[in-house]
């Protein structure tokens, strides 16, 4: 399959379709085009306020903008990158699952490894 900016006419069917749901905030057509090779910088760079598409576009791949006024990109930005973000937000996700004292959590018995792995499957880490 051709990827964007090769100059095949795929290539504007992927950019069309990647900017329609970017722009509908249609985070299902906007995984299909990014799953069938979109390139990810097309949409936002677009700079309009999605705030549910940045995190999809951002993990897949997409440049950080360099300043933005959404206060998602704002977090994301001061993270240094996505992956750092998702990084931090997996921390902050898992301690909220760690028990605290007494034994009253069921999780108490869970070591903080599989906790991990439970917040890193139940939660979209990093897209809030």
């Amino acid at each position: 399959m051709a990827t964007a900016g090769s100059g095949s006419d795929d290539d504007s069917d992927q950019l069309m379709s990647i900017h329609e749901a970017a722009r509908n905030c249609n985070v299902r057509q906007l995984r299909r085009a990014l799953a069938a090779g979109a390139y990810p910088d097309f949409a936002i760079s677009e700079r309009q306020r999605m705030r549910r598409v940045y995190p999809v576009l951002l993990a897949a791949g997409a440049a950080l903008p360099t300043e933005a006024s959404d206060p998602y990109l704002q977090r994301v930005i001061a993270a240094g990158s996505f992956a750092n973000y998702a990084r931090n937000h997996l921390v902050t996700l898992t301690e909220m699952l760690t028990p605290r004292r007494g034994p009253s959590s069921p999780l108490r018995l869970v070591p903080p490894e599989v906790l991990r792995k439970i917040a890193a499957f139940a939660f979209h880490v990093g897209y809030y």
